[in-house]
């Protein structure tokens, strides 16, 4: 009850809060900077708990160390350099002369690894790390590296304006910020903190704002659909997710969203957590959200055109300052017939900030508009409902997610490491043991079938466990772009009933926001040339199913289809020349809040001064891999045969593919072959079989010609007539 009673609360807060918020934001007149790095701070490197009271003005500091900001060690951004350490505590007074005269509080953050900072006391921000007040010996989620060094930029964390007016006072106040290391071992540290502050009359007082603070005032119209989150009086972190509000204005094609005007896309409760794992580092952070109904339950909506459905992502383009690479890849597979994440770029602000161009996005779930595979129940464990629908995925793995699975206690395959796999719809805690085991072991399956030396046989190959044409499918698109994270990280899988197919299933494809050669740390990816799949440390499902000639001649089909339709020059560079029109001022805008072109932000192996410079890089990094690719996928595609010889009724073959000989053998109930004939993939005529009575149910083809003449590995065609009259065409391969 009184978890309903605060959201009705929190519903009229917001409505009145909008109002306050912007209108005390646009009474700013100027910016300046009340604290930087540079000032003497007291600090304290911990080796012990420190009493509850050091962040407030009162507690006396005379004891602790005294330096000049920032304060850390290693990568030469610190002016005071402390020796390793877990945790280092920083104070520093400041005066206020005039609350009065405050608009807007803005702090910001460079940091390494992470944080937690209060004003007399009160938590303003923190990152990377857990603990309602962490102890000092609390080690960050994550290593995180500090960006400004590098050209990059500090992180903002507003101060809601509801809030600073309480927490700041006329006369001192104190600014406490606790800094915490990964490890002990860790290489670096670093704390280079700012408190800017909106003035609302011409009165200079503090310092002047640094060349790389952009005033929130400069964003108040988009053609784009607007989004708008309060996070009503506190800050959006890593888990947990935090009650929030959010309207959406969207006034339709062809006409200005303006950020004052009335939410009429979408007003509404949300809870809302910052997402990812190594694009945490960048100052724009992307968001994962719920959409809430007024008793705090899931409310499936329909965003901006897209499916009603709850989870919802808010992706932030950074390092990829093209900022259309997860969106022009995921049309790639949209193209391709196959289900990726709709998206819907927006311009978004939190609070009374702007935090530039977004992608709203669907997140990866089941559901019928998104993976559309059966619902998996608890009660589901027995029979056909046991056995979808699973997603499953290979990624980081953190001390806060479910225990993953391998296949086998060890590798079957020397020299390749086992395969971790994710529970990730449901979660692991939420599969009983039963679903748990059974997903396992299909998996185990599979794995197994793939390590043995018959892996290529259609009767006891990895054929019967997988979607092959799903699997093409998601390599290549992982393949055009050469994603850094293929085959190894973000990669999804599903499985749906037996009745509706139940194969293991590659996709949906995900994050390509460091793939199309903007990678600095891997030659392999940013280079045009060859396949990310022979990359030694990835997933060696890949290359080993690669290694089969059939699946070499599905992808080639495949392949060349798709150039000729969707995948063709004109296709691909006219949708991306369309994408830059259509975002000519949301790019303008996003780059004037996230100043970085021309800068180095990791991993970039390539920096452009302009938006231009970086498509063009783009463009010209896609042709060439798509060239490549042409000349280096087989051209003899043999699309008129059915590649699964095992299934039809009417003949099977075995093995297939085959060194020495292949046996070929009627399944159609008491009929015996009359002809068999081989083909080699020119059309000529190469071997033929037609007996005398009686007729045999099997036959042996040596893999040798007319006059035993030994034929070359590669691929035939095989007809075979039955003594009914049926003529069957299959594919068959010789190793």
């Amino acid at each position: 009850m009184l978890r309903n009673l605060l959201i009705f609360f929190f519903a009229g807060y917001f409505c009145l809060h909008s109002s306050l918020a912007w209108s005390q934001i646009d009474e700013t007149n100027h910016w300046e900077m009340l604290i930087h790095p540079g000032v003497l701070w007291q600090y304290y490197p911990a080796t012990t708990e420190l009493p509850k009271d050091w962040k407030e003005l009162s507690f006396d500091d005379t004891s602790w160390l005294t330096g000049k900001g920032g304060i850390g060690y290693a990568d030469g951004d610190d002016s005071t350099i402390v020796d390793p350490v877990i945790s280092l505590f920083l104070r520093v007074e400041f005066n206020l002369a005039d609350t009065g005269n405050i608009s807007a509080v803005y702090f910001y953050m460079d940091y390494d690894d992470a944080f937690v900072a209060y004003i007399n006391g009160n938590e303003i921000a923190r990152a990377n790390i857990s603990g309602t007040v962490p102890a000092y010996d609390t080690e960050a989620n994550t290593a995180r590296e500090a960006t400004m060094y590098q050209g990059g930029l500090p992180e903002e964390y507003q101060v809601p304006s509801t809030a600073f007016s309480t927490l700041l006072k006329e006369g001192q106040n104190v600014l406490a910020i606790q800094v915490h290391n990964h490890n002990i071992t860790s290489s670096d540290l670093s704390a280079l903190p700012f408190l800017i502050v909106g003035v609302k009359d011409t009165t200079q007082t503090y310092q002047s704002a640094p060349d790389w603070f952009v005033s929130p005032l400069d964003f108040y119209t988009s053609h784009l659909p607007i989004i708008v989150i309060n996070t009503l009086g506190g800050p959006i972190v890593d888990e947990p997710r935090r009650l929030a509000e959010m309207g959406i204005v969207n006034n339709g094609d062809g006409q200005i969203n303006h950020k004052s005007d009335s939410f009429n896309a979408f007003h509404g409760l949300i809870n809302i957590e910052i997402k990812g794992e190594s694009a945490q580092m960048f100052p724009k952070k992307s968001y994962l959200f719920e959409t809430q109904d007024s008793l705090g339950q899931n409310l499936n909506v329909a965003l901006l055109d897209m499916p009603e459905e709850n989870d919802w992502i808010l992706y932030a383009p950074y390092s990829d300052k093209t900022l259309i690479k997860n969106v022009l890849s995921l049309k790639l597979s949209r193209d391709m017939g196959r289900y990726a994440s709709r998206t819907q770029f927006c311009e978004l602000f939190i609070n009374e900030s702007y935090q530039g161009l977004y992608v709203l996005m669907e997140k990866i779930k089941q559901d019928k508009n998104r993976v559309d595979i059966a619902r998996l129940r608890p009660e589901d464990t027995a029979g056909d409902q046991l056995t979808g629908g699973y997603i499953l995925r290979v990624d980081k793995v953190d001390n806060n997610d479910y225990p993953p699975f391998t296949a086998y206690p060890s590798v079957y395959i020397p020299g390749e490491n086992p395969v971790e796999i994710q529970y990730f719809d449901p979660k692991g805690e939420d599969l009983n043991a039963v679903q748990r085991d059974y997903i396992r072991e299909y998996v185990r399956q599979f794995e197994q079938a793939l390590n043995s030396g018959s892996y290529l046989s259609y009767f006891t190959g990895y054929h019967s466990y997988i979607d092959k044409d799903a699997l093409i499918d998601y390599i290549i698109v992982n393949e055009i772009s050469k994603n850094i994270d293929a085959y190894i990280f973000s990669t999804y899988m599903y499985k749906d009933r037996t009745s509706n197919g139940g194969k293991l299933t590659m996709g949906p494809v995900w994050d390509f926001n460091i793939a199309y050669g903007n990678v600095d740390y891997n030659a392999a990816a940013e280079t045009t040339r060859g396949w990310m799949y022979d990359e030694g440390y990835r997933m060696y499902w890949f290359r080993r199913m690669m290694n089969d000639p059939a699946l070499q001649n599905k992808m080639s089909c495949r392949w060349h289809q798709l150039r000729s339709g969707v995948f063709s020059d004109e296709v691909i560079f006219n949708y991306i020349d369309s994408l830059v029109t259509s975002l000519e001022e949301p790019i303008r805008d996003n780059f004037k809040r996230w100043p970085v072109l021309g800068r180095y932000v990791w991993p970039n192996v390539f920096t452009g001064q302009t938006h231009e410079e970086e498509i063009r890089f783009l463009k010209n990094w896609l042709y060439d891999r798509l060239h490549w690719m042409d000349n280096n996928i087989n051209d003899s595609c043999v699309d008129h045969i059915d590649d699964n010889m095992h299934t039809e009724v009417g003949i099977s073959l075995f093995p297939n593919p085959f060194s020495d000989k292949i046996m070929i053998e009627s399944i159609d109930p008491g009929k015996s072959i009359v002809q068999a004939q081989v083909y080699d993939i020119s059309g000529s005529l190469i071997w033929y079989y037609s007996p005398k009575r009686p007729f045999n149910k099997r036959v042996v083809w040596d893999g040798n010609g007319f006059q035993n003449t030994t034929q070359p590995g590669g691929m035939y065609l095989l007809q075979v007539t039955l003594d009914n009259g049926h003529t069957y065409s299959k594919k068959i391969i010789r190793k």
